[in-house]
């Protein structure tokens, strides 16, 4: 409701279980339509008078934050409950097992190299580690002109790629089973996600034309 206070952005995150970088980012396009206002000091708040002015709201929030689809799977919730079984090999956060992380000592920085290594860093990333990506994987294609992103991990990456590639009510067909299920920023945005049958030899190409042709 108009002058209704939002919820903290930490609390944000929380209840639709999406990186606190997102909820931010949410919150400046909102701003920027003037749907919502930022008090200094009594927090961000549902703007007064006529909302939308530049564009008609896409989401219903009170249904969003309840919606289904942001809810954690409960498989995913037995998963992370098992994380800590000793004789269990942990496939889902994609994160090294201690016991393969070699034991190793930071080599001593003097300050000036912090520096020096802080001016490295640019939007896009790391310098030396782009540098290093383009001389393994692109040796054949002219560096001028081009650029490498280098994200947080994989979901970070599909968050950029929907921001550029889509817009909410689009569509996207994957194999089913999938994991890009078990993510919440595809609801967020308002992406549907469709599921393809596989069969042996990999996701049934006619299913996906089916698919296509009712989407058209």
């Amino acid at each position: 409701m108009p002058g209704q206070r939002l919820p903290a952005e930490r609390k944000l995150a929380e209840a639709l279980q999406i990186n606190r970088s997102t909820v931010v980012h949410a919150l400046e396009e909102l701003m920027s339509l003037g749907w919502i206002e930022r008090r200094q000091g009594s927090g961000t708040h549902v703007a007064q008078g006529q909302w939308g002015n530049r564009q008609p709201a896409i989401y219903q929030w009170r249904t969003l934050f309840s919606s289904p689809l942001l809810k954690e799977d409960p498989y995913i919730t037995q998963l992370k409950n098992q994380n800590d079984a000793k004789n269990g090999l942990d496939l889902y956060t994609g994160d090294l097992s201690s016991d393969l992380i070699p034991d190793f000592e930071f080599p001593a920085m003097t300050w000036d190299k912090i520096m020096h290594e802080e001016k490295q860093l640019t939007p896009t990333g790391y310098k030396p580690l782009k540098k290093l990506i383009f001389q393994h994987f692109f040796q054949d294609i002219p560096q001028k002109g081009q650029d490498i992103l280098i994200t947080a991990g994989s979901t970070q990456g599909i968050f950029w790629l929907i921001q550029v590639l889509l817009k909410p009510g689009d569509t996207i067909a994957t194999e089913d089973p999938s994991f890009l299920f078990s993510l919440p920023l595809f609801a967020a945005r308002g992406i549907h996600l469709k599921g393809i049958k596989q069969d042996q030899a990999g996701i049934d190409c006619q299913a996906l034309e089916e698919l296509i042709q009712k989407r058209k």
